[in-house]
């Protein structure tokens, strides 16, 4: 899986130190690239330079900004909730340590914050929303991960 990516400093912050998850590449200049190993499979992410005449009509930043919207907007600060946006996911395993890491973060955050900040969750199969704007299914029906989640919090 690939992606594209505006901030690629906060994205490597939350895969590799809060989601522990494994780099297996990164490569810097005018494109910069990481990729991460997964157990189902790879995903990447690429930032390139800003382009004012590309970036014009729609740019990255712009797509990321619309599905953060789209989360603060339909979820308003109730993780209960969810949106077509979330829905729109990958699902993948996370080391239990980028687990226990990310309950403790979010329990310890408060919602709004989070999405501001760009990394949150969804109640429903749950989701955590990564940088991108997309989601990361996690659990699944029933199973709730994220404490203060209806279905009782399961351990992974």
């Amino acid at each position: 899986m690939n992606r594209a990516i505006d901030d690629i400093e906060n994205l490597e912050d939350v895969y590799t130190n809060k989601m522990q998850m494994t780099l297996v590449q990164k490569i810097s200049g005018d494109v910069k690239k990481l990729w991460y190993k997964n157990s189902k499979f790879d995903i990447s992410f690429t930032q390139r330079s800003s382009s004012a005449s590309q970036d014009a009509i729609f740019s990255v930043k712009d797509h990321e900004d619309n599905m953060w919207a789209i989360h603060e907007g339909t979820m308003k600060g109730n993780p209960s909730t969810t949106d077509k946006m979330t829905d729109s996911h990958a699902k993948f395993n996370v080391a239990s340590a980028g687990i226990t890491y990310l309950k403790n973060y979010f329990s310890s955050t408060n919602f709004d914050t989070l999405i501001k900040n760009r990394l949150a969750y969804a109640c429903s199969q749950s989701y955590l929303i990564d940088p991108t704007g997309f989601s990361i299914q996690l659990g699944g029906p029933g199973r709730a991960i994220w404490s203060g989640c209806s279905g009782g919090e399961v351990s992974v």
